[in-house]
This record gives structure tokens, sequence and C-alpha cells, in this order.
């Protein structure tokens, strides 16, 4: 037969070593506890079945001795104290009754032919009277609790049968045996679930490199001053307009429309109110607390019981004889004893004995002497022997005849307590016949105040069944009627709720509908009011793009306007200067040139400062290119970087989820073998199960 290991693995599928989960150790364990959860069931369930895991003790010789680690006891038995394996049933008592049971004089005192045991300290078992060595020894049957397989040892994965066990319930014990190995599996699974992922390293962002130059700032060149105008130049202005001012246009923008605060005209229902029903109350119909009948309880009236007295012996015990203890006098008397004779041993020996002269000389003269030698000496002892033998027979005889006269004696001296014995046996029957006579007297004086009694008492007793029945008709009439009004009242209080409930729901009916009207309210004032908002937008929106393009309009008008003003104001300046050349002749070449080389100065530093910042620009803008090209280098690499990270960061995800998953696969195979192996475990009890006790009313039906 299969191995137990082997069994489990072929239910579970799982593969058990020294290492795995769960271990051999463990499912050894596991066998240990099945076989103790079966039994207990089992017996528990089906007592009758308890002989099926009943295991013996060894023979015990002394109490508080055995200790069978609380299991439950099925019988104790001692010996009687005279044959051998002739055992007797011990009752049970209490560790209080412990010493009433040695106590002769005790009703509880147990003898060797109807002996009892009692459980003491730590289970330890006891048995009265005292145990000893065989003919006296005692043993317990117990259901068994230490698993051992049918050779006594103790049990372990490799077994494939279990000792004091039934051997249809086996099966039971590798199914619990598969049924925790499972449940190590998957507590397992929780601690081999994989380890949080470990990050690959994350690559260190680049130190981007910074130009070397500072952006290059334009320098403006020094501010124009315009040469002092020569003295005595007196140009008359007084023909020249004044020049032409800008007068700025203004923007005139009519008012932003009002919007007014949308306002809901619509009014709303109003809820209705938490119902209010009546609370079921019958009192005003049907009193129940002071309506329902009443049990009147008959009295049941009994004569006092008759005045037993104490039984009491007037006879007088016969008083034992005093007998005179027999002894056999042994002075005097001696015993024989055998003295044997005393001999030297003949030489057999290898040397100069007789084997010597066999094997060794070869002499057979020799040896014929060394024979005849040996003959004679056991010869010699053979006489001694018989004479050693006479005389011990001698001896015993005398003393043979000594005892016989000794044990004379001491039957006649043992006559006349025979005698005395004799007349008090006789004395002893005349007071056993008197005792019975009173107790017989008294056993009949009782028994006839007893059947008295009895009688007044069954008169009594049928006369309150009378009372009982009569008394519960009564209650069971009125009870019906009380059970029918309560019916009728708890029907009438149940309409009145009904109907209020249904009113209550009519209520909340046309309020849904109220709600309704109210939400299509709401909804058309909105609709309107976005509308009219949108109407007014509008033409606020045309208003204000003709009043900004009117505005636009004005302002390309004024500036035309100016620019024309400014035109006829240069040509008047422009004139009187020559007006007043022409009339003074007055040099202005000096100034004008002065104003031209202020002019020179100032457009060439001007250009001066634009060449500078022109190349300073050109360096910052090349530096600026290198720096640029050696950080898409740098970003290029950690771009790299990046991507072998997340590859690897993937590729471990990966490896994390198909771990998990494998994971989910064999816990949720391990939880649906589980089950189904719990089920088929707590199935087999179940149906062990005795029925349950049916109902009065199927008993009724069926009959």
């Amino acid at each position: 037969m299969a191995t137990f290991e082997v069994q489990v693995e072929g239910i579970t599928g799982l593969s058990l070593d020294g290492s795995s989960s769960p271990t051999q150790d463990e499912l050894t364990q596991f066998l240990k506890d099945g076989v103790i959860d079966v039994t207990s069931r089992v017996t528990r369930l089906r007592p009758q079945d308890i002989e099926d895991f009943t295991r013996a003790s060894a023979e015990q010789t002394s109490n508080a001795s055995l200790d069978i680690n609380g299991a439950q006891i099925i019988s104790v038995v001692r010996e009687d104290g005279v044959t051998s394996n002739n055992w007797r049933p011990c009752r049970k008592v209490s560790p209080s009754q412990q010493h009433l049971v040695t106590d002769v004089n005790s009703l509880h005192f147990s003898s060797k032919f109807h002996p009892a045991y009692m459980i003491g300290d730590d289970s330890k078992i006891s048995v009265f009277p005292t145990p000893s060595s065989d003919p006296n020894t005692f043993k317990v049957y117990y259901v068994n609790n230490a698993p051992v397989d049918k050779s006594g040892s103790t049990l372990v994965y490799t077994h494939s049968d279990v000792g004091y066990f039934a051997d249809d319930k086996v099966y039971l014990v590798v199914l619990y045996a598969a049924i925790q190995s499972l449940m190590a599996k998957m507590t397992s699974l929780n601690s081999s679930l994989p380890s949080d992922i470990t990050l690959p390293v994350i690559p260190v962002v680049p130190s981007m490199n910074t130009t070397t130059l500072s952006i290059p700032s334009f320098t403006a060149p020094s501010a124009f001053v315009q040469p002092v105008a020569p003295a005595g130049a007196n140009i008359d202005f007084s023909s020249v307009p004044t020049a032409p001012s800008y007068i700025p246009s203004v923007l005139t923008l009519g008012a932003t429309p009002t919007i007014s605060n949308l306002t809901i005209s619509a009014v709303g229902p109003v809820s209705p109110g938490s119902p209010s029903f009546t609370s079921p109350d019958i009192s005003s119909i049907f009193s129940p607390t002071t309506s329902p009948p009443s049990y009147t309880s008959p009295v049941l009236s009994l004569g006092s019981a008759p005045s037993i007295s104490d039984l009491t012996i007037s006879a007088v015990s016969p008083i034992a004889p005093a007998l005179t203890d027999t002894t056999i006098t042994e002075s005097g008397i001696t015993n024989p004893s055998f003295t044997p004779p005393v001999m030297s041993a003949p030489d057999f020996g290898s040397g100069t004995g007789t084997e010597g002269w066999i094997t060794t000389e070869e002499d057979a003269e020799m040896l014929a002497a060394r024979v005849q030698e040996i003959q004679a000496k056991i010869g010699e002892y053979s006489a001694k022997m018989a004479e050693a033998q006479a005389t011990f027979n001698k001896d015993n005889a005398i003393f043979q005849k000594d005892i016989q006269i000794a044990i004379q004696n001491a039957q006649l001296e043992s006559a006349e307590d025979g005698t005395k014995l004799q007349k008090f046996a006789s004395e002893v029957q005349k007071y056993q016949a008197e005792v019975s006579k009173e107790v017989q007297e008294y056993q009949q004086n009782l028994a006839g105040d007893i059947q008295v009694w009895q009688a007044e008492r069954t008169t009594d007793l049928q006369k309150y069944g009378s009372d009982i029945q009569n008394n519960l008709n009564s209650f069971n009439k009125e009870n019906v009627e009380y059970q029918a009004q309560l019916q009728q009242a708890t029907q009438e209080v149940g309409l009145v709720l009904q109907k209020e409930n249904q009113e209550y729901a009519v209520t909340l009916q046309k309020y849904s509908a109220e709600v309704q009207n109210y939400q299509a309210d709401v909804a058309k004032e909105v609709q309107e009011y976005q509308q009219n908002l949108a109407g007014d937008i509008q033409v606020w929106q045309a208003e204000r793009t003709t009043d900004l393009q009117k505005y636009g309009s004005d302002i390309q008008n004024e500036t035309a306007r100016v620019g024309n003003d400014m035109g006829k104001f240069q040509q008047e300046i422009a004139k009187a200067t020559q007006k007043f050349q022409a009339e003074t002749g007055y040099d202005l070449g000096k100034y004008t040139a002065e104003v031209q080389a202020s002019t020179a100065k100032f457009t060439n530093d001007l250009q001066k400062n634009n060449t500078t910042f022109q190349s300073d620009l050109a360096k910052f803008s090349t530096d600026l290119k290198e720096t640029q090209q050696e950080n898409q280098e740098k970003l290029a690499i950690y771009n790299a970087d990046v991507q072998k990270y997340n590859a690897e960061l993937a590729g471990k995800a990966q490896e994390f989820t198909t771990s998990l998953q494998k994971d989910q696969a064999d816990y949720q195979w391990a939880a649906q073998q589980y089950a189904s192996l719990k089920a088929q475990y707590d199935g087999a009890f179940a149906m062990m199960a005795p029925p349950a006790p049916q109902q009065p009313q199927q008993r009724a039906a069926r009959r």
C-alpha cells in the first residue's frame, strides 16, 4: 500500500521533501493531528464505534503511575487477587471518596471483587484496593490519543496504516493531512511572493555647460549737443504760425448694458410632511392585557405521610467464645541431614591421566590398570554413598515420628475449641432466627402502612389530575375566544394602517407631479433669460464695434491734419531763415558746419558702438552655439541612459508581474483544492451524524 506521503502528494499535486512547504516532518505532524481529529469526531458522532479506537494499557502494579494524557477512558479493570487475568470491572468514584472506598465499614468500600478507580492529580489513575504484583494488577482501556502505526511505532509520513484505528477511516486522516498541507502551501506562497522591485540605478542628470561670454550690451553714444547759435543773429519768426499741436481723439463709448440677475417666478411645490401613521393600538377595540383568560391551578391536598419508626432489634447477639491458640512444639526435634561421602576425583587428564595413556603413550597395559583403578574408586564411592543414604533414612524416620507426635498433641488441644465453636454457631443461628422474625414483623407493618398511604395518595393524585383537566378545558375554551377577538382586533388595526399608508402614497404621487411641473416652469424661465441676455450682449457688441471704428477714423484724420500743418510750419521757418540771410548777409556757414560736425561725430560714435556691439554679439553667438552643441551631446548620452533605464525597469516590472501572476495562479489552485477536500472531509462526518429528531407535526402527518 502506498505511503501516506505518496497518497497526500497524489491528492494535492504537491512534491514534498525535507525543505519543501510543507516539509515531510510537518506532514508527519498533520497525520498525527488528523488521527486525533478523526477519532474525536467519530466517537462524538457515533459513540457505538468507540471500540474501533480502543487501546489497552500495560498491567500496572502501583497507583498514580499511569498517565494516558487525558484520553477518554472506556473501562478500568483489576485482577481479583486470586487468579491471574481474572479481571473485575472498576466503578468510577470521585477523589472525595478515596478514603471511603478503603473503609470496610463504609457503604462505598471497594473489595477485590468489586473494585473502584478514580482520576487524581495530573490525570493519574488510582485503583482500589491498592494494586500490586500479579494477580493484583490493573489496566485501562481508553481511546487512543498517541498515533502509531499497526506495529506500534510512532506515526510518520513513511507509514501506510494506523494502529488502534478503524481501517475504513484512514482515508479521512489522509484527507486531513492533505488539507493542512494545502493550507501550509498557501501560507508559504504569501512569504514567497516576489519582493518589491529593485529599481536600476537612475541615470545622473548631466550638468549643463554655460557660455564663457556675457551677453553684450549696447553702449549709446554721447548725447547730441546742438552748437550754440552765433550771437547777433535775430531771425524774425513773427510770420511763422504757431507750431501745430496734436489734439488726441476722445473715445466715447456707450454705457455697458446692465445685466440683471435671473429671477425665477415659478413657485416650488410644498413638500409633503413626514407621514403620520396611527400607531397600532388595539386597546380601544380589545384590551389584550385585561382580556386574556387565566388558568387556575388546582390545589393538591395530600394527607400526611405515615410516621415510619426505626427498626429496633430486641434479640441479644451471642458472645463469641475465647479460643486457645494451637501451636506445634518443635523443640527436641532434630531435622535429618544428609552428608555425602568425600573422595578424590579419578584422573582422566591428558598428562598422566587416562586420556594421556590413550592418546599420547598408547600403552594398553597401563591403560587397563588405570581403568581398573578408576573402577575400584567408583565402587568404593558407591559403597560409602549407600552407607550415607542409610544413615539419612534412619534420621528421617526418627524425625517423622517426632513430627506425628507433635501434630497429634496439637489436634487434641483444638478439640475443645471445636466444641466451643459448635455451641457458638447454634447460638448464632438462634439469634439470626429471632432477628429475622423481628425484621419480618417490621416489614409487614411497614408494608401495610405504606400501602394505605399509597392508596390515599393515588386517590388524591387522581382527583388532582381531574381538576387539572377540568381547569385546562375551561382555559382552552376561553383562550379560543380570546385568540379570535385578538385576531379580529389586529386585522382592524392593520386595515387602518393600510388605509393611511395608501393615502400617504397618493400624496407623494401628487407632490411628484407638482415637482415635475415646477421643473418645467423653471426651465422655461431660464431659457427666456438666456435668449434675452444673448440679444442684449449682441446689441452692445455692435455698438462697441461702431464706436471703436469711429475712434480709429478720428485718429487718422487728426494725424493727417497735424502732418499737413507741420509741413506748412516747416515751410514758413525755412522762408524766414532765407529772408534773414538775404537781408543781413549774416554768415551762418560756420554755425552750419558746427552742426554738421556734431552730427557727424554723433553718427560716427553711433556706428562705432554699433559695430562693437555686433562683433561682441557674433562672438557671443558662436560661443553659445558651441555650448549648445556640447549640451546637446550630454543630453543625447543622458537620453540613451534614460532609455536603457526604462528598458531595465520594464523588464523588472514584467518579471515581477509574471512571478506574481504565477503565485496567484498557484494560490487559487491550492485554494480550490483546499475547498474541495475540506468539503469532502466535512461531508464524510455529516453523513455520520445521526438524523435530526422529527417534529411533532411531521410525526402526526405520517400517522
